[in-house]
């Protein structure tokens, strides 16, 4: 009888268990977990072999796509299709002679930031991770939230470290990092070593992370960052920019500039010009006109409007909208200044009494819901005549 490991020596009474196999071979639980780590290790080192090829993305079909699922934007849809295709053309030619180009999307709370992102990685059918800027200015030591990034990139690849190497990070409210001038102590800092802490992130180096209980190195440097945020006030920076080159002494800038963002104002705004020239790529959304939000509630490829009428279909109730319900909810929307997303929980407010009860209403042989105006404004349970 074997009664000793083949690989490490030791007697089984020295080990938690011992494995035997034929013939009259043994290895025991120990050297088996040491094999399992080592092989761990070599398949998530660089191996040429398994970087990911990107197929060629058309810029034209890229922004046909988008136009799906995204209401208007066609300026900022043109930019990112070619920024992205480029990024992707820059890793299938494979060497240094190209330069890393991330984008920074510049737009109000609310107009489709973070779904055009989101809506580009699966179109790629590359992995896709989002975190919020301000989250990195609250926690005390900043590399852990950037491990962090990382982890959750790798989550989406499920593990699979060369399809990280090749995704999406999507950065949101990356204006709340910029450090802003206070009324009595000068320049307050607070957002600066963030932006410090993410300069070799963005541009590409190796991380070191632990996933799934292992050290996982990941490398950053064709991994497609974009960031994003609202740049509440970037207008009056812009104004006061243009005032020196308005011709006439008493001449009035327009209340609305629409002139490209310079990277002049984003300095002034706060960002240190390392950090702000990774992103040499901005692509400007403007804030969201009725027609676009009526598009988002009722045209656009998986529609809000669509959703609730899955939703109550299941409950077998048929849901309909009157188009005068539709523009109410869209001019609460526009009030509250809260964009595409206010959408939702103004649907969700209105349709509860209706969700609730939907149980009962098919007891009492209600199978057909149609919301007016009046039961956007005062949502409540509909009674059988």
């Amino acid at each position: 009888m074997v009664d000793t490991c083949g690989f490490c020596g030791k007697n089984h009474t020295k080990v938690k268990r011992l494995i035997v196999g034929e013939p009259g071979n043994a290895i025991c639980s120990e050297c088996v977990d040491l094999c399992v780590s080592i092989l761990n290790k070599e398949r998530n080192e660089f191996n040429f072999e398994a970087v990911l090829e990107i197929e060629d993305i058309n810029p034209m079909e890229l922004k046909e796509y988008l136009d799906r699922f995204v209401v208007s934007q066609d300026s900022a849809k043109i930019v990112l299709s070619v920024a992205v295709a480029n990024h992707y053309k820059r890793i299938n030619i494979g060497n240094d002679k190209i330069d890393k180009a991330n984008v920074l999307l510049l737009g109000p709370s609310g107009s489709g930031k973070t779904l055009l992102a989101r809506t580009i990685a699966k179109y790629i059918k590359v992995p896709f991770a989002s975190a919020d800027a301000t989250l990195l200015t609250e926690a005390g030591y900043v590399g852990d939230d950037v491990d962090t990034l990382l982890i959750k990139l790798l989550q989406s690849a499920e593990g699979e470290v060369h399809k990280a190497e090749n995704g999406i990070i999507f950065i949101d409210e990356v204006d709340k990092i910029a450090k802003h001038q206070s009324d009595n102590s000068g320049a307050d800092v607070s957002g600066e070593g963030v932006q410090q802490a993410l300069l070799k992130l963005v541009e590409g180096t190796v991380y070191t992370v632990v996933f799934n209980n292992e050290e996982v190195e990941i490398d950053t440097t064709n991994i497609l960052f974009i960031a994003s945020g609202a740049f509440v006030n970037l207008n009056d920076i812009k104004k006061s920019h243009l005032a020196g080159t308005n011709m006439g002494f008493g001449a009035k800038l327009s209340s609305s500039v629409n002139v490209d963002t310079d990277y002049k104002d984003l300095i002034k705004y706060g960002f240190i010009p390392e950090f702000i020239g990774r992103f040499p790529i901005i692509a400007e959304i403007q804030e969201l006109t009725e027609t676009d939000m009526l598009s988002i509630l009722n045209s656009v490829e998986n529609n809000l409007v669509q959703q609730y009428k899955e939703l109550f279909k299941y409950d077998k109730i048929n849901i309909t909208f009157h188009k005068e319900a539709l523009k109410q909810v869209v001019k609460v929307a526009l009030l509250k200044k809260t964009g595409a997303r206010g959408l939702k929980s103004i649907m969700e407010k209105s349709l509860l009494p209706h969700m609730f009860n939907a149980t009962k209403y098919n007891k009492n042989k209600i199978h057909k819901v149609v919301i007016s105006k009046d039961l956007i404004n005062n949502p409540r349970e509909i009674k059988k005549k």
